[in-house]
């Protein structure tokens, strides 16, 4: 049987810095970094942690893991929306404040930078080959410069259904929030909140904590949880304020409060 013949690469990952090579790179950092890539390849359109969003990663895969500067060659089933994303993100790392309504970008990011910083070295994706264009660098500094000039943060509330609680190294709690497609995955500040949380699991709840914005768009994208109940209904009047106050300007955003509560509640 003829040997299957290597599909072309779509895009390559370089770890650029001295004394690099995949021999010196611990395996979960490698796969930490590489994961990374692999979601922005990907882009926007998948919800976290569903079973749609591994299909989607499934599209993307290693094809090769070069000697000398650590170089891992990646394949896409779709290359042209593969190159068009990771172009993006060079983009947005070159200006952050064009990222638009984009916050997925901001959590691989985060993620990069950690490794860079681990390894002392940058990262480098761009196109295959030596002359390959560049599509995106990212450094040890590359989220928190992004981060001061897109995020905001501030006490809020918000209310959601727990649909995931645990984390092996991390206390993380996922929300599906009204109205928004993406899961929002939270950190939980005490192992008391998370035993609160699991027991209100598929379950209808308020939290309290600091929120994450992204100030083009108040989109929330991250949230640390330093409370959590379940909602009673009060005057409408008197929680659409409530609500007001304590979930900021993002909620000048929702056009009917009242039905926006009664579709949290589940009561009319």
């Amino acid at each position: 049987m003829a040997t299957p013949k290597r599909p072309p690469p779509t895009f390559e990952v370089e770890f650029d810095g001295p004394g690099i090579y995949p021999e010196y790179i611990p395996l979960g950092t490698l796969a930490r970094a590489l994961s990374a890539v692999q979601r922005l390849a990907v882009g926007a359109e998948i919800a976290d942690g569903d079973e749609a969003e591994q299909e989607a990663e499934s599209k993307v895969s290693l094809l090769q893991l070069r000697r000398g500067s650590a170089v891992c060659v990646f394949r896409s089933e779709v290359p042209e929306l593969a190159l068009a994303n990771l172009q993006e993100t060079g983009a947005v790392l070159e200006r952050p404040e064009t990222i638009g309504d984009r916050g997925y970008i901001l959590s691989p990011v985060e993620e990069l930078s950690a490794v860079a910083r681990t390894l002392h070295s940058t990262i480098v994706v761009r196109k295959p080959g030596r002359d390959g264009a560049v599509l995106a660098t990212i450094g040890p500094e590359s989220y928190a410069s992004m981060s001061q000039t897109v995020l905001t943060r501030g006490d809020a509330a918000l209310s959601g259904k727990v649909v995931r609680v645990g984390g092996a190294t991390e206390r993380k709690c996922g929300l599906r929030i009204p109205g928004r497609t993406r899961m929002l995955i939270c950190t939980v500040e005490s192992a008391d909140v998370a035993r609160k949380l699991g027991q209100k699991l598929y379950e209808q709840v308020v939290v309290h904590g600091e929120a994450t914005w992204l100030r083009t768009s108040w989109t929330v994208v991250g949230f640390k949880i330093r409370e959590v109940y379940q909602p009673r209904l009060g005057e409408a009047e008197e929680m659409i304020q409530a609500l007001r106050n304590a979930g900021g300007s993002a909620w000048d955003q929702i056009d009917d409060p009242e039905a926006y509560l009664e579709e949290v509640t589940g009561e009319r």
